[in-house]
């Protein structure tokens, strides 16, 4: 038991070291991360156990608070001492010991990667599942009844609703969400719910019907008539992934004939960071292959139930969602007939597969297309068509697994799929084919964000997951199949109702530590926060007509779904009636907003006619003043005087502040001593209060509409800024503040 504490401590210590390293999804999905993905890349280089202390009294505290917890949990149920349980008791924490592998690898030469985590919460569910088979709690009880009940997940369904439409309409009120996918399948649902075609300018051929067959965006589009609003898709994609869980709950109580490890798969499900990412997928938001899951988990747990109508229906409704769904649907198939000999509900699901791909790929796209689609550039390494693709894999199967796994990150990719489900989806292969189909063909794409959490592109694939994970929790508790008959003693899973209770038991903890760890840990929360400066975005809407052409930056355009005529800058920059920029959109960057603003500028038929913390409109031949408001004849009493001389092309006379909602307001009093060509930011640097902690703000002088290359020597020009997150004297010193221009690069 000291030597599993022992393991766990060194192991956490060191791993986990604070701000001297640690691992980041986010840096580990781009093709520079070469398989190292920790930071620093040379955090291994020496044994080093930062904050041991700390580490050694937590572990301390949860493993001997276990061990005793869980030995007179024992000596309660057995009626022995505690004295005598201690022995059995310590068994829960043997899997800790597997820990001492972590410091362990840096002997054998081994890089510092993200593996580690993935065997901690490994060892932390098993001793979970370990400690739930020696106290084989009852589920019985009335209470226990009613939360393990289809109306318990129901529940659970309605709070992992709530949590996560929450965070989706903050991402999106916060100027965080992007225009693809949200706001083109918005923009074609609204153009839809018109009468018009399901069309978007920011689609190669202006039609959603490629590079897949979205049909569903039909029938969306009458939906859409009902609440006209981008919200509607927020709400409605979290609320169907969310009612996932349900047939999740309904299909395990089926094969597993038991409620408690049937809730618990079904908490795994709306924990677990594949589904939570499906969810939040980066900065996408909506997507039809989002609501892929819940459709097939139906369709799984009506053909569980013999019920053929409903299951066909659901099967046609993924097919129907996208046709990417077509290798689940085939698999699934091959399940029915491997498992359970129904020949002819496999026959019906197989040709339902190929014959919807046939009829999407070779009648649907080119129709809505008037022109052959392309296969997708992300295979043409295994072909130029799905049938080549098909016969060049089965040709070549060990090139074709050298290909899949030949990088770290498709490695990762596979334990993010298994590693929340205890690897339980690896003791069903009848059922692996649903899910290992889906995961081939994301692997097997060249494109490095096709086998990655972070985006979502593991939905056609977790319906099979959870199916997996079901006849492998039912293998288990059977000790059905070879590898459980031959290397697992039969003593070990003598109890089998027991076992399966257990391993649903640490299931639930693999699907929590993963959800901390993958998705608590690594989301940016701060995306989540709605900043003061976005509530001009309504006052934007107001004053663009609704019915004229507009060119908006990447995650304003989003907002503006319900325009006659929509492009995303830079298309038509210089062509549509309206151009409305967020010159701090951080998906662009300031250098790249900073030359639309040019353009514009330099253009004789554009005019800024709005501009505000960040935010311009420029108007095709209108008319504007607004250059006179920053320009001023001298410098107002009761600012802080200056005198610095930057590069000798312009002078600080003095700054005056002012409160503002979220912040404070920065007038910073220029006077231009000579003409540049430069185009130049204003770089402030902010030394707070207590002389412990700084920060930076990087901003164009003039709200972006009076740049550098257009003073002139001898004006003097007012230069307002709202800097949010500091409130005055409290937070920020402002004799001490430092004031950079920098080129705009």
């Amino acid at each position: 038991m000291f030597l599993a504490v022992a393991a766990a401590t060194l192991g956490s210590a060191f791993y986990f070291r604070g701000r001297e390293g640690d691992y980041n999804l986010y840096y580990i999905t781009q093709p520079h991360a070469q398989g190292n993905e920790y930071v620093p890349s040379d955090a291994s280089g020496s044994l080093r156990f930062p904050r041991l202390l700390p580490f050694a009294v937590g572990w301390s505290v949860v493993g001997l608070g276990g061990w005793l917890a869980v030995a007179w949990a024992l000596a309660r149920r057995e009626g022995m001492r505690v004295a005598e349980a201690l022995p059995r008791a310590a068994v829960a924490l043997y899997p800790l010991i597997a820990l001492l592998a972590v410091p362990a690898h840096h002997w054998v030469g081994l890089p510092l990667t993200i593996g580690p985590v993935f065997l901690m919460i490994l060892c932390g569910a098993l001793c979970v599942a370990v400690a739930a088979h020696l106290l084989r709690p009852s589920a019985e009880g009335r209470l226990a009844r009613a939360v393990c009940s289809t109306g318990g997940v129901w529940a659970l369904c309605a709070v992992y609703i709530a949590v996560f439409t929450t965070l989706c309409l903050k991402e999106y009120h916060a100027l965080h969400m992007g225009f693809p996918d949200t706001g083109v399948v918005a923009e074609a649902l609204f153009h839809g719910s018109q009468g018009e075609a399901l069309r978007s300018n920011a689609s190669p051929t202006g039609t959603l019907f490629t590079p897949h067959a979205h049909c569903i965006v039909a029938p969306l589009a009458w939906l859409y008539r009902l609440w006209p609003r981008h919200e509607l898709l927020m709400v409605l994609h979290t609320a169907w992934l969310g009612i996932g869980a349900v047939p999740v709950y309904l299909l395990a109580r089926r094969v597993l004939g038991d409620r408690f490890a049937a809730w618990c798969v079904a908490v795994a499900y709306l924990v677990a960071p594949t589904t939570a990412f499906v969810n939040l997928p980066s900065t996408y938001g909506f997507s039809p292959m989002v609501m892929l899951p819940t459709a097939l988990l139906w369709a799984m747990c009506f053909l569980e139930r013999r019920n053929l109508l409903w299951g066909f229906f659901f099967l046609f409704l993924a097919l129907y969602i996208k046709e990417t769904a077509a290798p689940v649907v085939v698999m699934l198939g091959v399940f029915l007939a491997w498992r359970h000999r129904r020949w002819g509900a496999a026959a019906g699901a197989i040709a339902l597969g190929i014959g919807w791909f046939v009829l999407a790929t070779r009648v649907i796209q080119p129709y809505a297309l008037d022109s052959s689609p392309q296969f997708t550039p992300f295979l043409a390494r295994f072909g130029s068509s799905a049938p080549e693709v098909v016969v060049n894999v089965v040709r070549h199967p060990l090139d074709t697994l050298a290909y899949m796994f030949g990088k770290p990150l498709k490695v990762w990719f596979l334990l993010h799929l298994l590693v929340p489900l205890l690897l339980l989806p690896l003791l069903s292969p009848s059922a692996a084919g649903t899910w290992a189909a889906s995961f081939a063909i994301l692997v097997l794409a060249r494109y490095h964000a096709k086998h990655t959490l972070l985006i979502g592109s593991q939905a056609p694939a977790l319906a099979g997951l959870y199916l997996a994970a079901v006849y492998g929790l039912k293998n288990l508790s059977e000790r059905r199949g070879i590898v459980l008959r031959r290397l697992v003693p039969a003593r070990w899973l003598g109890d089998g109702k027991g076992v399966m209770r257990a391993a649903a038991a640490g299931l639930v903890v693999a699907a929590v530590l993963s959800g901390y760890f993958f998705f608590v840990r690594t989301m940016p929360w701060g995306r989540f926060r709605v900043a003061p400066r976005t509530r001009i975005v309504s006052e934007l809407r107001e004053r663009i007509p609704r019915d004229v052409s507009l060119c908006a930056s990447y995650r304003l355009a989003s907002h503006f779904t319900d325009q006659a005529d929509l492009y995303l800058a830079p298309t038509n920059l210089a062509g549509a009636r309206f151009v409305a920029l967020d010159l701090y959109d951080e998906w662009a960057g300031l250098p790249t907003m900073a030359g639309y603003r040019a353009t514009l500028l330099r253009s004789p038929l554009y005019a800024p006619v709005f501009a505000r913390d960040g935010f311009l409109i420029f108007e095709r031949e209108g008319r504007s003043d607004l250059f006179k408001g920053y320009l001023v004849e001298a410098v107002p009493e009761g600012v802080w005087p200056e005198g610095g001389t930057f590069d000798g092309f312009a002078t600080l006379l003095g700054i005056g502040e002012a409160s503002a909602p979220g912040g404070i307001e920065l007038t910073l009093y220029w006077r231009c001593e000579k003409p540049t060509d430069r185009d130049l930011a204003v770089v402030l640097h902010f030394t707070c209060v207590d002389w412990r902690s700084a920060r930076s703000w990087r901003y164009l002088p003039a709200d972006g509409v009076l740049p550098t290359w257009m003073w002139k020597p001898g004006q003097i020009i007012a230069d307002r800024i709202v800097v949010p997150g500091l409130t005055g004297h409290d937070d920020v010193c402002i004799p001490d503040l430092g004031i950079e221009l920098v080129e705009v690069r």
